[in-house]
């Protein structure tokens, strides 16, 4: 039986001829949202901001 399929090297999910696997660009947008939760505070110390209010206002001020 001949292989309709491509392999993506990086997750090994199984692609249609022309199909391009996203898992690089899901995995890039998880660590910006991962890294959006921790701020720098006085001094330098790490913060953790879990609502989203606060991230928009805490760049804004940065």
């Amino acid at each position: 039986m001949a292989r309709y399929f491509n392999t993506c090297p990086h997750c090994g999910g199984n692609l249609d001829p022309g199909e391009k696997c996203d898992c690089q660009e899901e995995r890039v947008a998880k660590e910006k949202n991962m890294q959006s939760l921790f701020m720098s505070g006085k001094g330098g110390q790490m913060m953790l901001c879990f609502m989203k209010e606060e991230r928009a206002v805490e760049k804004a001020v940065v």
